[in-house]
């Protein structure tokens, strides 16, 4: 008996290790891009920081992950607009998008023009 308990903690030690191994291994393939600009390590190449890169990564679709509060002027038509066709994920990641709407009283102003598939998070 005490040989059977020997080799099944041997067996879960040598698992354990494994998995250690694995997850050293693993967790660096997240850090997909380097910023050689600013000296910081993107987590993800569909982080944005600004209005601009925001539309890109809606034309584009896909996964989004909003990396910096984004603060626009007083706005008069839709900023943003995501295409027919296009699925988008906008992880708000506890960031704001904010604006100033001046519309002229003549009705609302969408902030995202959503001709496709939008879910946000």
């Amino acid at each position: 008996m005490e040989i059977g308990v020997t080799d099944t903690k041997s067996r879960n030690l040598m698992l354990i290790g494994f998995v250690a191994i694995v997850m050293m291994l693993v967790v660096p393939l997240a850090v997909t891009d380097w910023n050689e600009e600013s000296s910081t390590i993107v987590a993800d190449s569909n982080t944005v920081q600004n209005s601009g890169d925001l539309q890109t990564a809606f034309d584009n679709g896909g996964s989004i992950l909003l990396g910096a509060n984004i603060d626009l002027e007083t706005i008069t038509t839709s900023p943003f607009s995501i295409a027919s066709g296009k699925t988008v994920i906008l992880d708000l990641n506890g960031k704001t998008i904010t604006a100033i709407f001046n519309n002229g009283g003549t009705g609302n102003i969408p902030l995202i023009q959503n001709n496709g598939n939008l879910t946000i998070t």
